[in-house]
């Protein structure tokens, strides 16, 4: 993975700030502004966590733009060079509560929940509880997700898992296929 590195990138971000295409062909970047708000960038190639396996996510990037506002949050997710035999694919993602680890699906753990976060034993599984960034590859391969919650999201190494299927009602969405690496501070 040759465009791997780290770049640090802080200061506000407006609501609504996409992620510029052009960014998602520099050096990955993983940030917060260090005050517990405000907002969080992450680009990277996305993490195989299917090695053995060919799929269309092979060789993609994404990114991710995370700005917390007044008790809820709001994400941009956006992907490039999705192979193009996935054009009009509709691929589930969501936000996980473990980091991102190529090869290790199972080290992303369980979708971030708030009801399961805040001890729930009988967590809602919804838009309202979860981060859920279904997107549809294009013909030329890219793809873009935006949602927002009422919630904001806890500091700590998350990941943004995409997979094989789109999102169904109870939450599940098939194969984790890859993984973004998100860190909120």
């Amino acid at each position: 993975m040759g465009r791997q590195g780290r770049t640090v990138l802080r200061g506000a971000v407006a609501l609504g700030v996409a992620v510029p295409a052009v960014a998602l062909a520099l050096q990955p970047a993983q940030a917060g502004n260090g005050d517990g708000g405000g907002a969080v960038v992450a680009v990277d190639d996305l993490r195989d966590l299917q090695p053995g396996r060919v799929d269309p996510l092979d060789g993609a990037t994404a990114g991710l733009t995370v700005v917390r506002h007044d008790g809820s949050t709001s994400f941009t997710f956006r992907l490039q060079h999705v192979q193009k035999t996935a054009s009009e694919r509709v691929f589930g993602a969501h936000l996980h509560v473990g980091p991102c680890v190529a090869g290790d699906g199972g080290a992303a753990k369980a979708h971030y929940n708030t009801d399961s976060l805040a001890g729930d034993t009988t967590p809602e599984i919804s838009r309202d509880t979860e981060v859920w960034l279904d997107f549809q590859v294009n013909a030329g391969g890219s793809g873009h997700a935006f949602a927002t919650v009422p919630f904001e999201i806890q500091p700590g190494q998350r990941s943004v898992v995409v997979h094989a299927l789109p999102t169904a009602p109870n939450g599940t969405a098939g194969d984790r296929l890859a993984c973004l690496p998100v860190v909120v501070r």
